[in-house]
This record gives structure tokens, sequence and C-alpha cells, in this order.
């Protein structure tokens, strides 16, 4: 049976493109009267008025659990919340005690078919920074400036995704000073081109700079969640970073960052995921 699916609002272009090539799979409606499955990234529907439909919502509501999540409900056991990680549902789950309709986690795919590296030399050193402390920053250049590394920098917002891409295909290797993310794409996406990268990762929400919202926030939550030891290395305090980048630049020609890509984060490897959420709904993808 052919499953039809509603998608009646826009996700995060990253999370969308995913979730439309998923949809494929299904027939697509444009009503949630004609749907078997409901796909709602940001908008509370009355679940168990329609019991026989299946309805997944998130991971856009709010980063915290706001009203329209909280009106959510499971009663027909046929909802779920999503989110892109395990770390970001813990959250609602520890923090808030978030329990109204169950939690689940499943990370979008990552476009491993755009995101792919090119046979051109690859000399180039960048350091990607988002929303930390400037000083982590000025720490960390200084250091490469202090060691004869050139670097390009990309910051946050300020760069285009083609520029992205083309500046991956040079890179030998990357510095991330990055915030807490739910999933974290550009990052995968640096790993999809086979980068390996050094992560000077957050472990709370209150690191990212200039927010006070995070404050009482108590649950772990890092830069770069999706990882393993083909990824490259992780270190959380300033005093590790010069010993951890030098055993970082010992191991490099050892990491295989998109290997761990196509067998975690890959379009079909998401999808088997995605398959695996209805079917314990009811479901037989």
């Amino acid at each position: 049976m052919k499953y039809k699916i509603y998608i009646p609002h826009l996700y995060h272009h990253k999370n969308e493109e995913f979730i439309r090539y998923y949809a494929n799979y299904f027939t697509n409606v444009n009503k949630l009267e004609d749907a078997d499955i409901v796909f709602s990234s940001n908008t509370s529907y009355p679940a168990e008025k329609y019991p026989n439909k299946k309805f997944i919502f998130g991971p856009h509501f709010s980063v915290l659990p706001n009203d329209a999540a909280k009106n959510l409900n499971n009663n027909k056991n046929n909802a779920v919340y999503l989110f892109p990680s395990k770390q970001a549902l813990n959250v609602w789950k520890n923090d808030f005690k978030f329990d109204n309709i169950r939690l689940v986690c499943c990370p979008f795919g990552v476009n491993t078919e755009k995101f792919k590296t090119r046979n051109v030399p690859k000399k180039e050193v960048f350091v990607y920074y988002k929303k930390r402390n400037p000083e982590e920053l000025e720490y960390v250049k200084e250091f490469l400036k202090k060691n004869k590394i050139q670097f390009n920098l990309i910051a946050y917002g300020k760069y285009t995704e083609e520029q992205y891409i083309q500046q991956l295909w040079k890179a030998k290797f990357g510095i991330w000073i990055g915030e807490h993310e739910s999933q974290g794409f550009a990052l995968q996406e640096a790993l999809s081109m086979n980068v390996p990268l050094l992560v000077w990762s957050t472990t709370k929400m209150n690191q990212e700079w200039g927010s006070t919202k995070y404050e009482n926030i108590k649950e772990k939550m890092e830069t770069a969640y999706y990882w393993d030891h083909r990824c490259g290395e992780k270190f959380y305090n300033q005093c590790d970073f010069e010993k951890t980048f030098q055993l970082f630049i010992r191991k490099l020609d050892t990491y295989k960052p998109r290997e761990f890509i196509l067998e975690n984060l890959s379009y079909e490897t998401c999808t088997k995921k995605f398959n695996k959420i209805l079917n314990d709904l009811g479901l037989k993808i």
C-alpha cells in the first residue's frame, strides 16, 4: 500500500530538502482529510480527532516548549513529536518534564551528493565561528597566527552555500567554534565532504553568545552530537585546545568523516530511520 502524506508547512530549508525527498516514497496530497500521514513541522493539529491518521509533529515549534507544543497529545496513540537528536529531546524531557506526547528522535538526511569531495588540492584551513564568546575565536586565531598557519574565517550567516562548498573542496581541515546544535547541518556537510574537524564543543546551551534565554537549562548540549572517531577530535575547555590540536594534526590522515556520514546520516540511512517511526505508529512501510 502506498500511503498518502500531507506536509502542510515548510521546514527549515535543510530539513525541507530531506523531507521532500522522503515524501517521494508516498502519494502527496494537499488536504489533511485525504492523508494517512501528516508531517507538521510547526503547527498544532488535534490528532485525537483523526484516530486513523498518523501525526509527526516538530521539530520547529520552538527551541523550548511553547504553548502550541503543550497542546499536542497522543490520546489515540497516533502522534509523536520529532527531534533531530536525542540531546535536543532530553532538554524537553528532563528540563521541562514534557510528556503530553511521545517524543522521538531522528536526524534529517544530509545531501551527500551535493556535499561530496572533489579531486582538487586540499591545502587550506578554515575556522568556522557561530554564536560563541568572541574571546574564544580570538584565542584560536592568535594560536594559528603564532604557529604561522594561514586560515580562512567562515562566520555563520555571512556566506552562501556555494561559497561554503568551494571552501570545503579545498580544505585540508577545519576548526569549529560553534554553539549547541539540535543537529548541525553545516558541520555535517563539512564531514560529508571528507573534511576532518577539530571541534571546540559546548557543554550547555547557555554558551550561545549574546543570549540569556538558556541560563537555567541544565541538560548537556554539544556542538557535534552525531560524531565518532572517524570525524576528527572534540574538546570542551580552552586549556585542552593545544594538546588536542597536536593530536588532531598527528592523526589527520587517518580520519574518514565522509564514511561516518554515509553510514549514519545519508538520505538512504535516514529514510530507514523515518520508516521505523512510522512502523512504530502501526504502519507497514
